[in-house]
């Protein structure tokens, strides 16, 4: 079953990562920062985020992050997903998760 941001079966495009600004970007690292206090981290993260809002794709991203990533903790996430970094996406699928139960 797929976790999507409405709680309900995702019908994706299979080549919608072929449409993400990401696969365009001479800097991939820019989706993986270094960390996540230092300066330079939160900066490049930010930046990150800030093309993931412009991005056609950005909820099958996250959505796929969500799928994929099932309840891994933070620390078994990686990188900038559909404008989340790790502790969010973590958060956000505890949230998905627990309003489904209810």
């Amino acid at each position: 079953m797929t976790i999507s941001l409405l709680a309900a079966p995702v019908v994706r495009d299979p080549k919608w990562a072929d449409r993400a600004l990401c696969s365009y970007d001479e800097w991939p690292d820019l989706w993986h920062p270094d960390g996540t206090t230092s300066v330079s981290a939160i900066q490049q993260a930010a930046e990150a985020k800030r093309i993931c809002n412009l991005c056609p794709v950005r909820k099958d991203c996250l959505d796929d992050a969500l799928e994929t990533e099932g309840a891994r903790k933070p620390d078994g996430r990686y990188g900038i997903r559909g404008g989340f970094n790790e502790d969010e996406r973590y958060r956000l699928h505890r949230r998905i998760v627990s309003a489904a139960s209810t």
